[in-house]
């Protein structure tokens, strides 16, 4: 049976939303490693972050396997998030045997601090979405129209928040966008 060009995008799209959300899962731990194998290198240790990258990738293998199973395509997705975060935690627990405490308080309030913002930023946005960008049969500039607007004001709740909880991050960055505009 052959599906029309408009169900198979529909369908199409939604295999792609849902790999999206499970890659969304592990993004701020592939992040975080390049961070943390960066402070090995620094310390001109590459042995520890390759060993770690290499456990990471068997997890990957066998949790891609695994997941693929009930999950299809989102499961090579979230095996992929979940082996960023156990290369993260193996990598952050080396780096701590290395160099001992790392200032895990002042990360949580920041990281605490930035997920609440973030939450608030995506409740806003959902609902902002609802009502703006079309489910069905919508022109294309409506939707571009729809999602340029969600992104604006994303950026903007997301400040506001991050400014209202004294974000020392997104104090960084406002230092760093008048530094820019000092400049011209």
């Amino acid at each position: 049976m052959r599906l029309s060009p408009r169900i198979a995008g529909l369908q199409a799209a939604r295999l792609t939303a849902r790999a999206l959300l499970y890659y969304a899962i592990g993004l701020w731990a592939f992040s975080a490693v390049r961070i943390v194998a960066a402070t090995f290198f620094a310390l001109k240790d590459t042995r520890t972050p390759m060993i770690m990258a290499a456990v990471s990738i068997l997890a990957n293998i066998v949790l891609g396997i695994v997941l693929m199973r009930p999950l299809d395509l989102g499961g090579l997705a979230l095996a992929t998030s979940l082996a960023s975060v156990l290369n993260l935690g193996l990598l952050v627990h080396a780096l701590r045997k290395k160099l001992g405490s790392l200032g895990w308080r002042r990360i949580a309030q920041s990281a605490c601090k930035t997920l609440g913002s973030a939450a608030i930023m995506g409740t806003v946005v959902w609902a902002v979405a609802r009502l703006l960008i079309p489910t069905e049969e919508g022109k294309f500039t409506e939707l571009v129209a729809g999602l340029v607007v969600c992104v604006m004001i994303g950026l903007i709740v997301f400040g506001a928040c991050s400014y209202i909880v004294k974000s020392p991050e997104f104090a960084n960055v406002v230092a760093e966008v008048k530094k820019g505009i000092g400049k011209k």
